[in-house]
């Protein structure tokens, strides 16, 4: 996973917690755009207008994404 400059590094302990709370949105190990707003609901998260661009940008190639995508 590439990561471009400026970005700070997820440790290995923030990714357990992002698999759980993913996990609970999952269905097949997969989530739709839909189960990633209710991730950022449950943790009280607001994407700005680029945020959201970027999110829904996810999910033109295919309704469902994996954690790997997630992250």
């Amino acid at each position: 996973m590439s990561r471009g400059m400026g970005k700070s590094k997820i440790s290995e302990m923030d990714k357990r917690y992002f698999r759980e709370i993913f996990n609970l949105q999952a269905t097949d190990d997969r989530i739709s755009y839909d189960g990633l707003c209710k991730i950022f609901e449950m943790v009280d998260f607001k994407p700005n207008e680029k945020q959201e661009a970027e999110f829904k940008g996810m999910f033109v190639k295919k309704d469902l994404i994996t954690f790997s995508d997630f992250l």
